[in-house]
C-alpha cells in the first residue's frame, strides 16, 4: 500500500503487477484531502492511515482510521496528525511534540490504555506531519530529537564532493520547494 500523490487516497498494488488501485475513499462530507502513512497489521488484512483536510501543518481535524482491505468501512482510533508505527501491542505516535505509545488491540482495532510518553522534542516535519522514528515488530525503536535546521546553505561540489562554489545566503527552504538546477548553459563552469 501506498499514497501515490500528495492529495488523495491510499492505493495498492498485487505482488502481480496489477494497476493500482484506491484501498480509501476520501470523505468528501467531511472535505478530506489527502490519506496518508498506511500500516498493516499483523493480520496483513486490516490498516491504520492518517485521513485530513487540507490546512497548514497538521491539518484540520486529523484522525488515524482503521481500515479493512476488501471494505470501504473504516473506523476512527485516535485524534492526532502523524505517521505511526506498531510493535508489540502497542501503537506509537508524536502528538505536540512528543512520542507517545499508547496500547492497541489489533482485534479490536481501538486503543486499550493511555499514552505513555517515550521522547520529548522528536525531530518533526510539520508540513507532512511526519516524526522522525521508527520501530521493529521486536519493539527495537530509533528515533531522532531536536529541531531541524532553518537555515540551509546550497553549495556547488564536485562529484568527490569537494564545495566549489556557494550560491546566495543561506536560507529556509523547508516550506519554499526544492530547489532545482538551471539548464546547462546557465549554470557556472567552475575549475577544477
Amino acid at each position: 500500500m501506498f499514497a501515490p500523490p500528495r492529495t488523495g487516497p491510499i492505493h495498492r498494488v498485487s505482488a502481480r503487477a496489477a494497476p493500482a488501485t484506491a484501498v480509501t475513499a476520501l470523505d468528501t462530507t467531511l472535505n478530506e484531502s489527502t490519506h496518508r502513512f498506511p500500516l498493516f497489521l499483523p493480520d496483513g488484512r486490516h490498516f491504520l492511515y492518517l485521513a485530513r483536510r487540507a490546512g497548514a501543518g497538521s491539518g484540520l481535524e486529523p484522525t488515524i482510521f482503521a481500515g479493512a482491505l476488501g471494505s470501504s468501512a473504516r473506523k476512527p482510533v485516535v485524534n492526532v496528525a502523524s505517521n505511526l508505527a506498531y510493535a508489540q501491542g502497542r501503537l506509537l505516535y508524536v502528538r505536540g511534540g512528543i512520542l507517545v505509545a499508547q496500547p492497541f488491540d489489533p482485534r479490536r482495532l481501538a486503543t486499550t490504555g493511555p499514552a505513555t510518553p517515550l521522547a520529548e522534542d522528536l525531530r518533526w516535519d510539520e508540513r507532512f506531519s511526519r516524526g522522525v522514528f521508527a520501530t521493529s515488530s521486536n519493539g527495537v525503536l530509533a528515533f531522532m530529537t531536536g529541531r531541524a535546521r532553518s537555515r540551509t546553505q546550497l553549495m556547488w561540489r564536485d562529484r568527490s564532493g569537494r564545495e566549489l562554489g556557494r550560491v546566495g545566503d543561506a536560507a529556509d527552504y523547508t516550506y519554499g520547494g526544492t530547489p532545482v538546477v538551471s539548464p546547462t548553459d546557465l549554470v557556472p563552469r567552475w575549475r577544477s
